[in-house]
């Protein structure tokens, strides 16, 4: 949209209807661009809880590997 064009409007409907619609252009826009952003905040958040559930079962089988590594080091240490 060219300046002519917003002075066309400006003069024909006036300079408080023609901010109304504006305004209402910019709502709409910011909307559309705030479902994006929610939607690649939801993806995120997603995949985080995938990373959590990940982190969860890698620290029970590292403190399964722990404990089996203790096992073995005390058996060693009784064999002495």
């Amino acid at each position: 949209m060219d300046v002519n064009t917003v002075i066309q409007i400006i003069n024909g409907v006036g300079f408080p209807i023609a901010c109304v619609i504006g305004l209402a252009i910019y709502i709409v826009w910011d909307k559309k661009n705030m479902q994006k952003t929610l939607a690649q905040l939801t993806d995120a958040v997603k995949d985080l809880s995938t990373l959590k559930e990940g982190y969860a079962e890698l620290r029970a089988s590292m403190d399964n590997l722990n404990l089996l590594i203790r096992k073995i080091t005390k058996e060693d240490s009784a064999d002495d």
